[in-house]
């Protein structure tokens, strides 16, 4: 688990940083939501939000996405492609894009850390074109789980007291962000077990795969205004 730095820490913890995010498994790399990206045209201008150690741009890249651009606060990619980088503070900075400069923006565990996500969203709105795709992958503190969990010890599934997730946001407020794009795809993690159950007959069983079950949600989002 990655412990938090704001963003001076990070500057001075960025080789412990860079360690972390080597160990961290992309969503890529998941079926479901691969079978969803292959779908998109190649040529399709992309920007990828929060790269990390640059794998995910990078798998774009050898799967035959040429136009891929990514950014982070910092440069902690350990994967050398020749992809066009920026450093950006999507939490306060305006992105150094043209406005409808994007087709699809990907932003893939990402919320759970940005200090002022108003921002991020309006230029993540400013940057994608009209009917352009908006991709974006959060933990689900919403499920009934972290509800329970909320309700018990004042805790929300995902947000623990010493890890990097400092922004949630209630769904509703989630969506008031959201509220001119419309949902064409949600994947939902599986969940086969929850120990902190408080009914010992539903811990050790496998949960449909939705919003109040799952532990991470991935939304494909179709812009409309």
């Amino acid at each position: 688990m990655v412990r938090y730095f704001n963003k001076y820490e990070l500057k001075e913890n960025k080789k412990e940083y860079c360690q972390e995010l080597k160990r961290i498994t992309g969503l890529y790399k998941d079926k479901e939501y691969i079978e969803e990206v292959v779908k998109l045209d190649h040529d399709l201008n992309i920007l990828d939000i929060g790269t990390g150690s640059n794998g995910f741009p990078g798998w774009l890249v050898k799967n035959g996405y040429e136009n891929v651009k990514s950014c982070d606060i910092d440069d902690y990619r350990s994967y050398s492609l020749d992809i066009p980088f920026e450093k950006i503070d999507v939490s306060f900075e305006k992105f150094p894009y043209d406005d409808g400069e994007f087709d699809v923006i990907f932003c893939l565990n990402v919320l759970e850390h940005v200090e002022n996500p108003f921002n991020m969203f309006r230029e993540v709105n400013r940057v994608l074109k009209s009917n352009g795709l908006f991709v974006i992958a959060i933990p689900n503190g919403w499920n009934i789980f972290s509800k329970f969990s909320y309700l018990l010890h004042g805790k929300i599934e995902g947000w623990a007291k010493n890890n990097n997730h400092i922004c949630f946001l209630p769904e509703n407020k989630f969506w008031q962000f959201l509220s001119n794009y419309k949902l064409e795809k949600a994947i939902y993690t599986k969940r086969c077990s929850h120990k902190h159950f408080p009914l010992r007959h539903f811990r050790n069983v496998c949960y449909p795969k939705t919003k109040f079950f799952s532990k991470k949600i991935c939304y494909f989002l179709r812009r409309v205004g």
